[in-house]
């Protein structure tokens, strides 16, 4: 289905949503419908005539099979090794190195940065989200951050080939080259064991039991 419909009966322009006039199906947009995926909007009218949406999420939890103290731990962990990776990441690519000025480096150290503050975004979420998430939640979250440390581990592998690149074809042999090729690889390192990390951690499915009204319209 595509992911700018859903179905349900003929909405009000004034709640948002636009309104075929031949199908009388209505539509918001991409990220709207990502962020309340599976959620089930009801219109109710105030006393003052204004129409309000009541939303009720419909879908399933996903629940971290997790101690509360222990799901705590692991993401203190992840928030650490983060940390210690973006610095070694930071080292590396402030050194004035011949390598650090090649092209080829740059593009993958540019890449980094973006898979890390990507990952970062996810982290933060991650950390104040609660053990049970709606399904929008746990892609921002826990996909986001499974496809943003994997992203970053290839950025940072690459960027020390492409320094052990510029070794070979500069015939450049300095110690901060090496210094950054070396925080490469261990930046690497860490965002790997952070990925592998949150992968322990297993999330369990449980339907919403919410009592949904009958002419709610679900988003999809």
């Amino acid at each position: 289905m595509d992911n700018n419909y859903y179905g349900g009966k003929k909405r009000k322009r004034n709640v948002g949503a636009d309104i075929d006039e031949k199908t009388g199906h209505g539509w918001h947009s991409q990220p709207y419908h990502r962020y309340f995926e599976d959620f089930a909007e009801t219109e109710v009218t105030d006393e003052n005539g204004r129409v309000k949406i009541i939303r009720t999420y419909s879908g399933e939890w996903y629940l971290a099979h997790e101690t509360r103290s222990g799901l705590l731990k692991k993401k203190i962990l992840i928030t650490i090794l983060w940390l210690i990776a973006s610095g070694l990441f930071a080292l590396a690519t402030t050194r004035e190195t011949v390598a650090n000025a090649s092209w080829y480096v740059t593009v993958f150290v540019f890449a980094g940065i973006i898979l890390l503050i990507w990952n970062l975004i996810s982290i933060i979420e991650y950390f104040i989200a609660g053990k049970a998430m709606t399904i929008s939640k746990f892609k921002r979250t826990v996909l986001g951050f499974r496809r943003s440390s994997q992203g970053a581990v290839i950025a940072l592998v690459g960027s020390a080939l492409a320094t052990l690149a510029a070794l070979i074809f500069t015939n450049s042999i300095r110690s901060d080259t090496w210094l950054s090729f070396g925080c490469f690889i261990a930046s690497a390192a860490l965002m790997f064991f952070s990925n592998y990390v949150e992968r322990g951690i297993v999330y369990e499915k449980d339907p919403s039991r919410e009592v949904i009204s009958e002419d709610a319209v679900y988003i999809e």
